[in-house]
């Protein structure tokens, strides 16, 4: 199972539009398997690079249990 836990998050500096902490689990258990922080940012210096996008995802963060690793 996936889980979403959103936020709007307003940064000047970084020019952050939405974040959102991604926090996985198995189905049948309720136990923590993993976790990754995406932001969508509007870097212009990025952009430039990105013809027609406004936007980009930026993966700040991600874990993974030992024990679901391959």
């Amino acid at each position: 199972m996936l889980w979403l836990i959103d936020r709007q998050k307003h940064d000047d500096y970084l020019n952050i539009n939405r974040y959102a902490c991604l926090v996985a689990e198995p189905a049948a258990e309720r136990k923590l398997v993993g976790i990754v922080d995406v932001a969508a940012l509007r870097d212009e210096d990025v952009l430039q690079h990105l013809e027609g996008a406004d936007e980009y995802l930026y993966i700040s963060g991600i874990a993974v249990s030992k024990s679901f690793r391959f």
